[in-house]
């Protein structure tokens, strides 16, 4: 049998100071541990710094000598100091009822030994809290509830929260920030940045609030980047905000949604793109009488000079007559192509 080249606890009476990314790593080793067991129906019953020890670079669980088959019947068990377990690492079932204790008093023991690891003090007779780091708290904390009920109902449901914590924190963070962050590294020039920003919009794309409240402050780089990084893309994505755009918004949204079409006019040169955008600002100042979204429509026409745009402004004008109406007075402050002005004039 090898030998293993310490345990847990020889580090922890060492004096070396575990980081908070070492403890993790410890303990994701010892999690995955109990659930390998727990899977097959068996429960430690005596996890503890002394029975984690290190094989081969890993960190391995060892020990179980008190172990109990979740179906057994039996109450045979080896008795340590006449209790069942290690004291600072018990949970409170296995002092009251130890044979019926189940597969949340290993949860309970791996978190005060989660607990060791980060503050260096043994869980004994109690806890502070205040020692814990502050991201680890809540999941602590649930770890050691009095009562299995409150407890993680899996060591897997521990892990996932935990990697969660520690990973990249996806699903913890609100969409809008994610999403801001990544165009943020976007601008920093981060290898994959837009490739991950397009698909975090994409799977996002379904949620109104998200694209109304990201997409309006997304800059004119970033805008570019997604455009040529993923046409398609784009097109899905502006359509998606299109749609958003229609019905009752805040008047302060508007103006700024007006703004965020506009760039995306700028940027793009697909005709339908350019088409759906224009007739989105048009509507968008008519429907809540935005004077402020009238000047952006009027600013965008009044620079055109491809003949198709000309041609597509001036048919939506004469489809949509109450949005002539709607910017004819500052239109006419302006120099416009004939074939709107008529358009403005019908």
């Amino acid at each position: 049998m090898p030998l293993a080249a310490g345990s847990l606890r020889d580090i922890l009476v060492s004096g070396k100071t575990l980081s908070e990314d070492e403890c993790t790593a410890v303990i994701l080793e010892v999690a995955e541990a109990l659930s390998f067991a727990h899977q097959d129906g068996v429960i430690h019953r005596d996890v503890k710094p002394e029975n984690i020890l290190r094989f081969n670079d890993r960190w391995v669980l060892s020990d179980f000598g008190l172990c109990r088959d979740f179906g057994s019947d039996s109450t045979t068990f080896t008795k340590a100091g006449g209790v069942l377990g290690t004291l600072p690492y018990m949970s409170p079932e296995q002092w009251t009822d130890p044979h019926n204790v189940n597969a949340s008093a290993d949860i309970f023991a791996m978190g005060r030994v989660f607990y060791e690891c980060l503050t260096g003090k043994v869980p004994w007779p109690s806890v502070q809290m205040d020692l814990v780091p502050d991201r680890f708290k809540y999941i602590i904390t649930k770890c050691l509830a009095d009562q299995p009920a409150g407890r993680y109902v899996s060591v897997e449901a521990f892990m996932t929260d935990l990697q969660a914590l520690t990973g990249s924190q996806d699903d913890l963070a609100l969409p809008i920030d994610h999403a801001q962050k990544l165009a943020e590294d976007v601008l920093a020039g981060h290898p994959d940045a837009v490739s991950r920003l397009i698909r975090f919009v994409l799977t996002n794309i379904s949620d109104d609030i998200f694209l109304g409240g990201f997409l309006p402050s997304v800059t004119p780089p970033v805008l570019a980047s997604i455009h040529s990084h993923d046409q398609s893309a784009f097109t899905q994505i502006v359509s998606a905000f299109d749609k958003v755009c229609a019905g009752s918004h805040p008047f302060s949204w508007t103006d700024s949604a007006a703004r965020f079409l506009e760039r995306v006019f700028r940027v793009s040169d697909d005709p339908a793109v350019r088409q759906m955008v224009l007739g989105r600002i048009l509507r968008l100042g008519t429907e809540h009488n935005r004077w402020a979204v009238r000047d952006i429509y009027v600013s965008v026409i009044s620079g055109l000079t491809s003949p198709q745009d000309i041609l597509m402004v001036a048919g939506q004008l004469s489809d949509y007559p109450e949005g002539a109406t709607f910017v004819r007075h500052v239109a006419d402050t302006v120099s416009l192509p004939p074939r709107i002005v008529a358009a403005l004039a019908a």
